[in-house]
């Protein structure tokens, strides 16, 4: 039997990013010159709480567990295994409070484009296209926080599902999702999409996540700004919103 090839720096780095943003090949490199491979033992603890996607971890081989401390015990929260990214359990919540924001975007704003959604160190934020003429400013954010409390309170379901690249861009065809699929089609490749759902809102994401909605207490929404997708000045300019 042939023995299972160990992928390259560049590959792990591809795979890293490529459900948060598109990176260029120089960039890409530069990403993987900094990787480094470290082998740990059963039980070891390796990245902790407190660090929101300051230490990203690919899972070359084996199994990561993630969970947190509640009344002396301690709580599985999520499994990792190979192929997956692991963040602190910060992470976990802000990945899980970005498609919230999504959702309550979808509902209060119909028509809306989807762009990247990504948690970032202090949060997240999420870069949109409201319809022609709807214009989202900060004096908005409560509404949208109180929509966000509405669906949280739901306690939806995160559905996880592994889709191929057809499916997918039928899915967000299907939905108007006009940058999603440029998303699939440029960027991903069969064997690597998978969506999360919970409620009526369906999102690009690799996870790993929360179970449902309801382990979101504290919802905040902090800025109004304009980023041009995929950061090309020469593209649309997008409205993206921050929170934590």
């Amino acid at each position: 039997m042939a023995t299972k090839q160990a992928k390259t720096a560049l590959e792990i780095a591809r795979e890293m990013t490529e459900r948060f943003t598109h990176l260029n090949d120089e960039d890409l490199q530069a990403l993987a010159e900094i990787l480094a491979r470290k082998e740990v033992k059963r039980g070891e603890i390796f990245i902790t709480d407190g660090i929101i996607c300051r230490d990203h971890i690919y899972v070359e081989k084996g199994l990561v567990r993630q969970y947190y401390y509640k009344n002396g015990h301690d709580v599985t929260e999520h499994f990792s295994s190979e192929g997956d990214v692991v963040m602190s359990i910060e992470s976990l919540y802000a990945g899980v409070t970005n498609h919230l924001l999504a959702e309550a975007l979808q509902e209060l704003y119909p028509g809306i484009q989807f762009g990247f959604g990504p948690a970032i160190e202090n949060g997240f934020f999420y870069d949109v296209m409201p319809k022609d003429g709807v214009v989202i400013k900060e004096g908005d954010l409560p509404a949208i926080e109180k929509k966000m409390q509405e669906l949280a309170a739901k306690k939806e379901e995160l559905v996880r599902r592994e889709v191929s690249k057809a499916d997918a861009l039928l899915q967000f065809k299907a939905d108007g999702q006009l940058y999603k699929c440029e998303h699939i089609d440029q960027d991903l490749e069969d064997g690597t999409i998978s969506t999360y759902t919970q409620g009526a809102f369906t999102d690009l994401c690799r996870g790993p996540h929360l179970t449902n909605t309801g382990a979101i207490k504290a919802i905040k929404l902090t800025s109004v700004s304009a980023a041009f997708w995929r950061g090309d000045a020469n593209r649309e300019q997008m409205t993206r919103i921050y929170g934590i």
